[in-house]
């Protein structure tokens, strides 16, 4: 082809980098689609998980342990205001179920249709593209998605069992982001929170240099720790989003998101451009949800058993010679390894799918991250194949 080896690199890299491409160790580069259409390249490329496979990629809550949904949807078809085409931000009920267990005062609500919406309308809102956002690290695969898509830059933050590293949030910080965003709560990659320490520090810090802090509790209450929140510190600067897809129900299909009004009132105008607003009805399900102890017992219920999952997965890992931390929450380990790619192979030939680090994080060491949310047997022979992969040079 009479060009050099760095001027083909560079073009597999932008291939890559566009989702048209991915690479699999050692059996090669593969065409992801046939066209060029934008799509997530993250999400996008999932390996369908056959009969006698055990997908430890996907990140998802075990259907038996949600609350039913029956009582909730009878009661609420009957709400005023169903079928209205009034593009309201949230209804009463909802922003008063909320607000009985925000972690701070805000201002003004708004509900919207998942997380990762909330995250594509407010990113949509105040980032504008070539602006540089600090983020912490890992994160979930769609927040870079979709930053990505709006064209801004990303400054990993690292964090650890802690939080976000204070040292690597200065360093951030000399890049003038616009915005940082986090998980205060619980860590969905990670399951690990932010200490009360390390928030209080991070507030005292941002209240001199004041930037958007958007956040996102991807558990809510599956999650072993309260509430948590900069918005104590910078209410007019921090957007709030809590989903209720993983501990209430998927196909609820809500987030809410706190911020001033002024905020909340930006990302209401862009949402014009789609739905305009959220299901009634399934906003009015999820404050019965919230409100109805037997669904709050419920979910209590599945917090105890994932945080079982979890201690009896670790442990197998432990008997494996890996040490990890017991405490944590929500439905994944971060497991660091030697290669991802030798260790995602490994797990695939022995019928095991693992999500590879590089899908979570820009930082370059090698993770990989499995989901313990549906293991309910085989924890011992599980815990083998990935202490075997994860010694594999």
């Amino acid at each position: 082809m009479q060009i050099s080896p760095a001027t083909l690199s560079m073009a597999w890299a932008e291939l890559r980098e566009e989702g048209i491409i991915e690479g699999r160790g050692r059996l090669g580069s593969w065409i992801c689609r046939s066209s060029s259409s934008p799509r997530p390249k993250r999400r996008g490329v999932q390996k369908h998980a056959g009969r006698d496979v055990i997908n430890l990629a996907a990140s998802i809550p075990d259907r038996s342990l949600l609350p039913p949904l029956t009582e909730a949807l009878a009661l609420v078809a009957q709400a005023p205001d169903i079928n209205s085409y009034a593009k309201i931000r949230i209804t009463a009920a909802l922003e008063k179920a909320c607000r009985t267990n925000w972690p701070y005062e805000s201002e003004s609500f708004l509900a919207t249709n998942g997380g990762f919406c909330a995250l594509n309308e407010t990113f949509s809102v105040l980032l504008p593209r070539g602006s540089i956002v600090a983020v912490e690290m890992p994160t979930a695969s769609a927040t870079l998605d979709i930053l990505e898509r709006l064209g801004v830059t990303i400054i990993p933050v690292t964090s650890d069992a802690h939080g976000p590293c204070l040292e690597s949030v200065m360093a951030a910080l000399l890049h003038e982001p616009v915005a940082f965003v986090f998980q205060p709560r619980a860590n969905g990659i990670t399951g690990h929170s932010v200490h009360l320490e390390r928030l209080t520090a991070m507030g005292e810090f941002f209240c001199q240099r004041p930037l958007w802090i958007i956040e996102w509790d991807a558990l809510d209450a599956l999650s072993l720790v309260p509430p948590a929140s900069l918005g104590a510190w910078l209410p007019q600067y921090t957007i709030h989003i809590r989903s209720y897809s993983k501990s209430m129900s998927p196909d609820l299909r809500l987030a809410v998101v706190s911020a001033s009004s002024e905020v909340v009132g930006k990302i209401q105008e862009f949402r014009a451009f789609g739905a305009g607003w959220t299901s009634r009805i399934l906003q009015e399900a999820a404050a019965y949800l919230i409100d109805d102890r037997t669904a709050q017992e419920c979910i209590q219920n599945a917090r105890a058993i994932y945080s079982n999952r979890r201690k009896n997965l670790i442990e197998n890992l432990g008997e494996a010679g890996m040490s990890l931390p017991e405490n944590g929450s929500g439905f994944s380990l971060w497991i660091p390894v030697t290669n991802e790619n030798e260790t995602k192979i490994f797990l695939e030939n022995n019928n095991i799918i693992v999500s590879a680090g590089r899908k979570h994080s820009l930082t370059p060491l090698p993770y990989i991250r499995i989901s313990y949310s549906n293991i309910k047997e085989n924890f011992e022979p599980i815990g083998s194949l990935i202490g075997a992969a994860v010694r594999k040079p």
